[in-house]
């Protein structure tokens, strides 16, 4: 499977990233820690629609927009 990760425009980060993982099928929370994302720091999307971290992607290309989240407390 390969993914191409993208920063949201307004986000801190730059650019894209391509990883290449063996298998077809993956949790999004296994995407992003292989990619060396904190899960909690982004939201995902895929399609035009937000997926949570637990749901199974699959496919050959697969694009996802990584949109950072700010928490305080």
């Amino acid at each position: 499977m390969k993914v191409k990760l993208l920063w949201a425009a307004e986000s801190l980060e730059e650019g894209e990233k391509e990883i290449e993982l063996e298998g077809d099928k993956f949790k999004v929370e296994e995407i992003l820690r292989k990619a060396g994302v904190n899960p909690v720091t982004v939201l995902v999307k895929l399609d035009d629609r937000i997926v949570p971290v637990e749901e199974e992607i699959e496919g050959e290309n697969v694009v996802l927009e990584l949109i950072p989240v700010v928490s305080g407390g």
